[in-house]
């Protein structure tokens, strides 16, 4: 038996205090005590001074209108009040159980001298209950008077004496398959039931711990009767937590699917083990991350495990979907399922139909409940109960008495350390108020509570994903996409499910496998949207705003056979009788038309200036295939090809059976309106989100950006000399792009607030001229390009075969990297100059200036004169992820160090007054 002091939400903090005043009062008047002060009032709290009528000993009383355990401080600073005004007793009255240390420190005192121990009376609920029993102040509860005759549906539970404003009354629970569904009500101080529907509507509204339960129960039960119409209680249908039955399932992955998490696993089982052993006092663990982060995927998969043949003998973990509660037994009806399941497999040796919850105020005390314990506790077994989408239950204010049922259930489990194990699982990516229940919940338990959170999947678990997929797929699936989906999945399990399901219905419907179109994570959701009919989109928004939404209002709403059409797309899942769509990010996406944000992680295989030369020749007319491309700009088919994959992913182009076109959504054709396109995206990768949560002028040399880049891309897995070849060709595409800035051979993080069209023009290949490598390696010395350039300003026109045969090859291939001449499109034969009227020296020498390999090099000879040539060549190759031979290092090396001393030699306005000689017919000496 229980009692509680409860009093209306809207009375006033003091309101408590004075009931168990008033009832304290009623006591002390019996055993002849007179109130003489009332010492303090806070809350819950009242203190008073008595003095007996007839031998005039003082004693101080402590009342506690608590629900929660007692402390021992209560004791200890009872008994310092006691002894510092030498009152001759101290008198503890608490509606709240002492807690584990208080209950030591009553059994030490017991042993004490009597003379000693008649200083200190302590009347926990037990006692009390008994003394204003024995002093006539309420009757014993009435049992003679209580079974519901005839009602085989339901049994009785405990006892409450709950004392209010309205009176004191015996409030017992009735039971519904073992989950107390009502009460039935009677005065304490005859013992009569309370018909009175006006009173019952009363005593629910107040906030005792049985507020939830059907208080009218005894009340309508005779006019049921009298018209044949018997309520009838039955138990809440506890969903377990569901895995899909495919493979390509949106539902949590099927235990043979998962893969990875297994520290996160190990962690939980170890956590079990420890219960098991008696190693830890917690008994309470969560299971935290993102939406779409496979919380309810490894719950199925521990779920599976503890059935094998290792742990079937220790563990039993059952996992329930809160989504699917209607009222707040639901916590309680899934704790008793959970036990009578553990029956059924034999786990526990109990009849199950003997299980039930009697104490609705502390489940866990209820006397079956407590024998499982025990049994448990001997045998060395343990019981694991996790609730999966717990934010559910705080999410929506209808489900607001299931959180509270939850809650009492949590810290009634980590106080009783039982061989129960609670476990939750809780979306961290939604917001918590700092006011709201579940928030203080949260830090409630954060000393008993033991964190288990899952992040974004491992390189190695991603690829161990796909090759499930492949499995799936019968067949391999080509390096490139295999590689692309590595990489934009981030690691997200989501994402990867997603691309994987997209690309396994294209496969499977014969369409190919354009797996470039699905990276757009927007793309991938309309596809589901793709699918639907307009009347269908209505319904799916009208659940996606109620969910999780009662089954019976879906098909009033609906109707079955368009309930049955978007449960056979899998778009929406069922819960029991509650219906949601297959995800949160789904949910949100139909309700907002935003997706979560995944930066874009994707590294092109081309050179920018690559780039901008293939897209220079598409339109928004035609196709052009990738043969057309190749004779246009003079690459191989397959550069072409990889080239126009790159133009896909940043927006640029569409890609056809026919070849290759300009996107729709680009407004204009040309360089600028694809440098602006390729900056607008770059704005949003990964690896410029990542420096720019560094300083807005830090500085980063390669080693920073390898660094940078693999934290923007967790799942990528490469060579180290493919990391630095990526960050190479990432800095160069983002200087491009006007956000960094090169700086001899560092970079400087600066937005320019538009594309650096130059900087594009200075890097990769040149129209007109050979393929060259990003890296400048000084095919000709400076004064053979001045050379070849005052030849070919002195001539009207001029052809590659005149440059060639008067041995300027080299020098002319400088001279088009650096702009300063350029071929004619489409015959490419004739030579055609970019600056006229400034002296040729002047030209090449800005131009060097503008190279950042020259740059580099000047920085390297400012700082170390003596460097020779080769180590010059390998040092290059080192920052710049190249692999020279040591003659093509000397080579190299050797070229560049002598530009590099003749732009030393002058400044950087205005180069050295010496100028080369040339050659009478124009070549070079």
């Amino acid at each position: 038996m229980r009692i509680e002091i409860a009093a209306p939400p809207s009375a006033p903090p003091t309101a408590k205090g004075r009931l168990l005043e008033r009832l304290a009062a009623e006591f002390l008047k019996v055993q002849n005590y007179e109130v003489v002060e009332n010492v303090r009032t806070t809350g819950a709290e009242l203190d008073l001074l008595c003095r007996h009528k007839r031998s005039n000993r003082s004693v101080y009383v402590e009342c506690k209108a608590h629900r929660d355990s007692l402390s021992v401080n209560v004791l200890k600073n009872l008994l310092g009040t006691v002894d510092l005004h030498e009152y001759a007793e101290g008198w503890l009255i608490s509606t709240g159980m002492l807690g584990r240390d208080a209950k030591g420190f009553v059994a030490h005192w017991e042993s004490k001298p009597q003379a000693k121990r008649e200083k200190l009376s302590i009347y926990s609920p037990d006692l009390l209950i008994d003394a204003l029993i024995q002093a006539n102040l309420v009757v014993h509860p009435p049992y003679s008077a209580l079974h519901p005759n005839g009602d085989v549906q339901t049994t009785l539970g405990d006892w409450t004496l709950l004392v209010t404003e309205y009176g004191k009354f015996w409030v017992q629970t009735i039971l519904a398959s073992g989950v107390p569904e009502a009460v039935q009500v009677f005065a304490a101080e005859d013992g009569t039931p309370v018909t009175d529907l006006v009173l019952l509507r009363r005593l629910k509204g107040t906030d005792s711990s049985l507020y939830s339960l059907d208080f009218e129960y005894r009340a309508v039960r005779r006019a049921q009767v009298e018209y044949g119409q018997m309520r009838e209680y039955k138990s809440q249908t506890v969903v377990q937590v569901e895995h899909g039955v495919s493979w390509d399932d949106y539902r949590p992955s099927r235990p043979s699917d998962f893969v990875g998490r297994r520290s996160e696993q190990d962690n939980i089982l170890g956590l079990l083990e420890e219960v098991k052993t008696g190693k830890t006092n917690t008994r309470v663990f969560s299971v935290t991350g993102d939406s779409g982060m496979g919380k309810s995927s490894l719950i199925a998969k521990l779920r599976s495990r503890t059935r094998n043949l290792r742990y079937r003998n220790k563990f039993f973990l059952f996992a329930v979907d809160v989504r699917a509660a209607t009222n707040a037994n639901y916590i309680l009806a899934s704790l008793l399922t959970c036990l009578r399941q553990a029956c059924d497999a034999k786990f526990i040796d109990f009849d199950k139909n003997t299980l039930e919850i009697s104490d609705y105020t502390e489940p866990l005390l209820s006397k079956s409940i407590q024998a499982v314990f025990d049994w448990l506790r001997k045998r060395g077994r343990v019981i694991c109960l996790i609730f999966d989408q717990f934010e559910e239950l705080y999410a929506k204010a209808t489900l607001f008495s299931v959180f509270r049922e939850a809650e009492r259930l949590l810290l009634s489990t980590a106080s009783l350390q039982s061989n129960l194990v609670l476990g939750f699982a809780w979306r961290t990516d939604c917001t918590v108020q700092q006011d709201h229940p579940a928030y203080h919940l949260w830090h409630r338990l954060s000393n008993f509570r033991y964190d288990v959170s899952i992040g974004q999947l491992r390189h190695n678990e991603v690829v161990r994903a796909i090759a499930i997929f492949e499995k799936e797929l019968s067949k391999r699936i080509p390096p490139t996409i295999r590689r692309q989906i590595i990489e934009n999945c981030r690691g997200y399990p989501w994402l990867l499910k997603k691309l994987c399901i997209h690309l396994y219905r294209t496969v499977s419907h014969g369409t190919g496998q354009p797996v470039v179109e699905t990276l757009d994570v927007k793309r991938l959701f309309d596809d589901d949207k793709k699918v639907l009919s307009s009347q269908e989109l209505m319904y799916l928004k009208y659940i996606a705003e109620h969910a999780p939404v009662e089954l019976h209002e879906v098909l009033e709403f609906v109707g079955r056979d368009d309930f049955t059409g978007l449960q056979d797309k899998r778009l929406i899942v069922r819960s029991g009788d509650r219906i949601n769509l297959y995800w949160d990010l789904f949910r949100e996406y139909i309700l907002t038309g935003n997706v979560p944000s995944i930066p874009f992680t994707y590294v092109s295989s081309s050179s920018i200036q690559t780039l901008l030369d293939v897209a220079e020749e598409l339109s928004h007319r035609s196709p052009q295939s990738f043969d057309e491309l190749s004779g246009l700009v003079g690459l191989s088919a397959g550069t072409v090809q990889n080239t126009v994959h790159d133009l896909v992913m940043y927006g640029v182009a569409k890609e056809s059976d026919l070849g290759a076109i300009l996107h729709p959504d680009m407004a204009s054709e040309g360089r600028d309106m694809v440098l602006e396109r390729v900056r607008t995206v770059l704005k949003d990768h990964a690896l410029y989100l990542t420096l720019s949560s560094f300083n807005s002028t830090s500085v980063f040399n390669i080693d920073d950006l390898v660094r940078a880049l693999k934290q923007s891309n967790p799942t990528a897995h490469h060579r180290s000399r493919t990391w630095r070849s990526y960050a190479d060709r990432m800095a160069q595409w983002l200087c491009a792009a006007g956000l960094l800035e090169v700086d001899s051979n560092r970079w400087i993080m600066r937005d320019l607030g538009e594309p650096a069209p130059l900087y594009a023009t200075h890097l990769g290949r040149k129209k007109g001229g050979r393929r060259r490598t990003k890296v400048f390696q000084g095919e000709a010395p400076p004064e053979r390009v001045i050379a070849c350039l005052d030849w070919l300003m002195s001539a009207p026109i001029m052809t590659l075969e005149d440059a060639h045969s008067e041995g300027c090859r080299n020098a002319l291939a400088v001279l088009v990297r650096f702009d300063l001449v350029q071929t004619n499109v489409p015959t490419r034969n004739s030579i055609r100059r970019t600056q006229e009227g400034t002296p040729s020296q002047l030209q090449v020498w800005k131009a060097a200036w503008r190279d950042p390999t020259l740059r580099q090099i000047c920085a390297w000879l400012r700082e170390q004169p003596s460097i020779s040539g080769i180590e010059v060549g390998k040092r290059l190759a080192n920052d710049r992820g190249e692999l020279y031979t040591d003659a093509s290092a000397s080579r190299i090396g050797n070229g560049l160090r002598q530009w590099a001393n003749w732009m030393i030699a002058g400044d950087e306005q205005s180069p050295p007054p010496a100028i080369p000689q040339r050659h009478s017919r124009g070549a070079v000496t």
